[in-house]
Parts: C-alpha cells; structure tokens; sequence
C-alpha cells in the first residue's frame, strides 16, 4: 500500500463517532400497534401502485418512464358523444356530454380539448390517472372519474377554472391530498374509496351540500370547515381519533363517524342543525362520553353500536341513550330502530338497577374505606406503640449509658484524685526530703562554720600563745 492510500486511510472518520458540530437527529416517533400496522398497510399499498402503473411492452416487460398505451382516440371520443344541443349564444349546436366509461383506457389524450363546450364527462371505470385537461372545459357542471388511478387533483386548485361544475365524482382512485378548490358552484363531492390523508388545504367551499370522504386515510379533521350550506359530511372507515378541526358548519345535518377511532368527545364542534350522527365501531368505552352529546339538541337519530362500552356493560345501546340523553325531545331513533314505550320501560329498570348498583357499590366502598381507615389506624397505633417502646427502650439504653458513663467518670475521677494525692504526697515527700537536705546541708555548713570557726580561734590562740611564749623567751 502506498503512503497516499495509507494516509487516506487513516482519514477516514470512523462511523462510530460521532461529530460534536453536527445537529441532533430526531428521533422517529413511537408508533402504537394500529399505528405500525396503518405504516405497514401504506407501504404494500404503494409497492402494489407500482406494479400496476408500469407501462408494459407487448412481451410484458416494464417500459421505462413510459406515457399512456390506451389513451382515448378519436374515434372512441366521437362515438360516445351525446346529447346534441344549442350553444348559449344560440347559433350553433354541440354535443355536451361525453361518456366513456369501461373503455379499458389509460389516458385521455389532447383531441378531447375540441369539445370544450362540454357539460357532463363521465370516464369511470378505466385506468386514467390524470384529468387535468378538463381544467380547460369551461363549461363543465358534472364530472365522473370514479374508479381509476388518479392521484393529484391539485388543479382544481386555479382560479377561473370549473366555474360551472356542480358536481365531482373521483371514487375509488387513489388521491392523497385534499386540496383548496376554487368551484363556487360546487355542490357535491364523493370522494370516498381514495387514500386521502390530509385535509388540511380545503377550507370549505361556498355552496357545498354534500361531501363524501369515507374509506380514506384520514386522521385529523382539520380543513374540514366554512362550508356554510353543508348539508351531509360521511367520513366513515377512516383513522379520525378526535373531531378538531371540524367548524363553520352551522347547516350540517348528517354526519357520519362509522369506522373510526375515537375514544372520547373531549371537543365537539358546533353543529346547530345536526340531526343523524352515527358514532359505530369506534373505541368509546366510557357511558359518560355518549352524555356529551346532549349539546346537540335537534338530534333525530344516532348510532353508536359496536363500541366497547357495549360489549363489556352488556347495556342495550337504546336503554343506554335513553339513559344518557333522555332531555333530547326530538331523539326517535337508535341504530336504525324506533324509540318506543317499552325502550323506556327497559330504560328505567336498567337505570334503577344501575342505582342500586351504584349504590351497593357505594356501601361497599364506604365499608372498604371505613375498614380501610380501622386498618390504617391499627396499624398506627401499633406503629405508635412500637414507636413508645423504643423510646422507652432507648431510653432506657441512654439512662444505662449514662449511668455507666457517670460511674467511669467517678472512676476516673477517683483514680485522677488518687494520681493527685499520690503525686502531692510524692511532692510533698520530696519537698520534706529537699527540705531535710537543705536543713541537713544547713546544718553541715554550720557545723563546718563552727568547726571552721573552733579552728580559727584555735589557731589564733595558738598563735597568740607562741606570741606570748616567745616574748617571754625575749624576756629571758
């Protein structure tokens, strides 16, 4: 290897480190078990929309980037135009309706821009995937595209375009996106059967009556708003867990929620008008959740079977409306039955026997609670006088410790006082012993002073008598 390739080498960084400079990743949200199994469903859903929009040779091979292999031909187009009629101005005639459904085509193709007095188009059931031509129809009032392959209608998000439409059919295709939608005139919109995740750009439309969005992917309601004519909003089969976003429709008169995911009705939009509303197969599990509803006075008929509550209270879901939501006057109606005498006949017995239910609970958990109490204050006083005797104990313990530390006090007090005597009394007998050499030493010196003294005179007087004996031998 050489030195170059060596030192590249060594360069590389190491996918272990990590880089203190760089941002943070995000961490990927924690996916519930419905959640990881919606992720999953979208992902085969997808892979099984690439296969089926590959273009294929006449062998069946895969033709790359390849466009429309069927797409509407001249011939097809002119022999499904009908009904022939004046034109607005009156001078000439034209043909404004077009239909060409189950024709097996892929494609709509640029001849079709001729016939631009078009009022009615219907292509369903074929394999199109995308009608943005008919933006340029300026007259078309009813549109049916339903069971195709359409994934964008962002086009009809423009200004000056289907300003005659009224009616828009796209079912059964797969449209993931809602969009904004300038179609003043728009009255009805079936939409269901797509796989519609986001509804957040719509934003209503003015004359709006009829909007359907069941079989979709949706989880939030947001979008779904100002749609002040809206008579019918169906968003069956869909992944809503709450109804925030929902506001604005004040003329709604049915609403449909079969399929979804709600748990509780911690929001509820106004809806003044609201008459149907059905809540089945959803995940409601409390009774006091159904009660919410009452705000909805005009209500006429509700369903709300196939909720867990159901299942696990065994009430009937007549006798629990009745119950829950008696002081609605116009209520007729429970999952599709009539409310009659013996419906509230049933109610009122199942509401006694919740009573007195609820009431032997009640007795129950006063009884749980009293002996809860008894139990606890047992087991305070136990822990009191657990509490007493170590006190006394330690107590006890102290006073002996005490006691035992004042007897080594006095112990080593006396054995101090002993040591002090012991060492005065040492003292005291050297003092007398210091004291008795000193008088001893004393008396000594003394001693030697009168020896010393005796001798002095002695030797005077012997002097003094050799003075004398010695005059007197002069004197001789």
């Amino acid at each position: 290897m050489s030195e170059e390739e060596n030192n590249q080498e060594v360069e590389q960084p190491n996918p272990d480190e990590q880089d203190p400079n760089a941002e943070p990743k995000e961490e990927a949200p924690v996916l519930d078990e419905q959640e990881q199994k919606d992720l999953e469903e979208d992902k085969a859903e997808e892979e099984k929309d690439k296969e089926e929009e590959q273009v294929l040779d006449d062998e069946g091979n895969p033709i790359p980037g390849g466009g429309p292999r069927n797409p509407l031909k001249p011939e097809i187009l002119k022999a499904n135009l009908q009904n022939l009629r004046k034109t607005f101005d009156g001078l000439s005639y034209a043909f404004t309706k077009l239909d060409i459904h189950e024709k097996e085509l892929d494609g709509l193709g640029e001849d079709i821009n001729n016939f631009n007095l078009l009022r009615e188009f219907i292509c369903s059931n074929n394999k199109i995937k995308d009608i943005s031509v008919l933006s340029k129809m300026n007259y078309m009032s009813s549109i049916d595209a339903s069971t195709n392959y359409i994934k964008d209608i962002s086009f009809f998000n423009q200004e000056n375009s289907f300003l005659y439409l009224t009616k828009l059919n796209l079912k059964q295709n797969k449209i993931k996106v809602l969009p904004k939608m300038y179609c003043v005139y728009l009255t009805e919109i079936n939409l269901s059967e797509n796989r519609i995740n986001d509804c957040s750009q719509f934003n209503g439309l003015p004359k709006l009556k009829k909007l359907n969005l069941s079989q979709n992917k949706i989880k939030s309601c947001q979008g779904l708003c100002d749609c002040p004519v809206l008579d019918v909003l169906y968003l069956n089969q869909n992944r809503i867990k709450s109804l925030i976003g929902i506001q604005n429709l004040p003329n709604l008169r049915k609403l449909r929620l079969k399929n979804n995911r709600i748990k509780t009705f911690d929001y509820l939009p106004e809806l003044p008008c609201l008459q149907k509303l059905n809540i089945s197969e959803n995940q409601i599990d409390s009774r006091e959740e159904f009660n919410k509803l009452c705000k909805y006075e005009k209500l006429y008929k509700i369903a709300l079977e196939t909720n867990p509550y159901f299942d696990s209270s065994g009430v009937a879901p007549k006798s629990e409306v009745i119950i829950q939501m008696g002081t609605l006057k116009h209520l007729k109606f429970v999952n599709k039955e009539q409310l009659v005498k013996e419906d509230y006949e049933e109610a009122a017995r199942t509401l006694q026997e919740r009573r007195e239910k609820e009431e032997e609970e009640r007795k129950q958990r006063e009884e749980e609670e009293r002996q809860r109490k008894e139990e606890e204050e047992r087991i305070r006083k136990e822990k009191e006088e657990e509490e007493r005797i170590k006190r006394e104990e330690e107590e006890k313990l102290r006073k002996e410790k005490e006691e035992e530390e004042r007897k080594q006090k006095e112990e080593e007090e006396r054995l101090k006082k002993e040591k002090e005597e012991e060492e005065k009394r040492k003292k005291e007998e050297e003092e007398e012993k210091k004291k008795e050499n000193e008088d001893n030493e004393q008396k000594e010196n003394e001693e030697n002073e009168n020896e010393e003294k005796e001798e002095k005179e002695n030797n005077e007087e012997n002097e003094g008598n050799e003075e004398n004996e010695g005059g007197d031998e002069d004197a001789d």
